[in-house]
């Protein structure tokens, strides 16, 4: 029985009172028809945390499709993250994701104690560790202008496989995924 009160509130609720997030949809570039004109659009990849430009074909599509790069940021952003964000990413091979504030730490490669527990020295960064981030408890973060949630996936240790959760869009922590697949392959 509990399962099932767990199954119902952690997968099903968060289902049902989710919407379609604006920013969240592939990049589609929709089709050419009479009404429309081509123009310049951008989209945010949520994966990067990068609102990227692309040309609209002037109908259909989804509405990750903003006017303007500006549009996108405001809409997309809890805080608009530099290109440093994303290259501390990159050092990190993916452990470090740029939607998540964390203090940067330089460490030396050839020290592994520089760091401290859960990360370790990678790049010349101190990277948090998948074990580090796999074993934190999922964290819903906080409100974002409005009461709107997007469905992510969290690893939960104790059940070995991950988990959907209602995620507010800002802040939170690591243990934060888009699809069960990207859970299930960083984690696992």
């Amino acid at each position: 029985m509990l399962y099932q009160i767990f199954y119902f509130f952690v997968i099903i609720f968060p289902i049902f009172i989710m919407g379609n997030d604006d920013c969240m949809g592939v990049r589609d570039v929709g089709y050419q028809c009479s009404d429309g004109v081509e123009e310049k659009r951008f989209y945010f990849h949520p994966k990067y945390n990068i609102c990227s430009p692309f040309t609209y074909k002037g109908c259909g599509g989804n509405k990750n499709n903003f006017k303007t790069a500006d549009l996108c940021k405001e809409t997309c952003f809890d805080t608009v993250k530099s290109n440093i964000t994303f290259e501390l990413a990159l050092k990190c091979n993916g452990t470090y994701t740029p939607n998540f504030k964390m203090d940067i730490q330089s460490c030396s490669s050839n020290d592994d104690n520089s760091c401290v527990e859960g990360f370790q020295c990678t790049n010349a960064i101190c990277c948090p560790t998948k074990d580090y981030i796999c074993s934190m408890e999922w964290d819903s973060g906080k409100e974002f202008n409005e009461l709107r949630h997007i469905g992510r996936y969290a690893f939960k240790k104790e059940f070995g496989h991950c988990v959907r959760f209602s995620y507010f869009r800002h802040e939170g922590n690591l243990n934060n995924f888009l699809t069960y697949k990207e859970c299930m392959d960083f984690c696992k």
